[in-house]
């Protein structure tokens, strides 16, 4: 919890390099694929073929998607659903006007519109004391930096899909990288 206040309360300028989109895609899947399985949660992965080498920040990408995935296992756990097997799929797509597009989707136990108007706000978590309720803050500051979105669909036993959008970035920062 430490480690996060400071990650978040801290200035940082984000690391930008040219890369493939999905490798942090992967790296999280590969990191969250034992615990998933120990959770008896399915965890799958679609990478577009079509996705270019784009310009962010690699290592705050992944801890966005670590995030939002770790979320969405924890979901699927949510002694308040139904019984039903947990599924995650991860997303990795491009997008018109955009460079790259992450999906979080799981069929967790889903939040009503009141949950859905707070998850972003500081120390707010659904977790009781499991939860520090910075995880969200810190994918949202993130996103924010790299001047993109992160949308969240959701509905009381549907699950949840977060979207997260990264704009496509050009000319000057392109000619930096090489």
């Amino acid at each position: 919890m430490a480690l996060d206040l400071l990650n978040y309360s801290k200035e940082r300028e984000p690391d930008y390099t040219w890369c493939d989109p999905a490798e942090p895609l992967r790296d999280v899947y590969n990191l969250m694929r034992s615990r998933a399985r120990e959770c008896g949660v399915t965890l799958r992965m679609e990478v577009a073929e079509d996705v270019p080498d784009a310009w962010f920040d690699r290592e705050g990408i992944h801890r966005c998607l670590l995030n939002l995935l770790s979320n969405a296992i924890d979901a699927c756990l949510d002694a308040q659903c139904d019984g039903k097997p947990g599924e995650v799929l991860l997303r990795c797509s491009s997008t018109k006007g955009g460079a790259v597009e992450y999906q979080v989707i799981d069929n967790g136990c889903g939040m009503d519109a009141q949950v859905r108007e707070k998850i972003f706000q500081r120390f707010f978590s659904t977790k009781g004391s499991k939860g520090t309720g910075l995880g969200l803050m810190i994918t949202r500051k993130i996103i924010d930096e790299h001047g993109g979105g992160i949308e969240v669909e959701s509905a009381q036993g549907k699950g949840t899909t977060f979207t997260i959008r990264l704009p496509e970035r050009t000319g000057s920062a392109k000619s930096e990288a090489n």
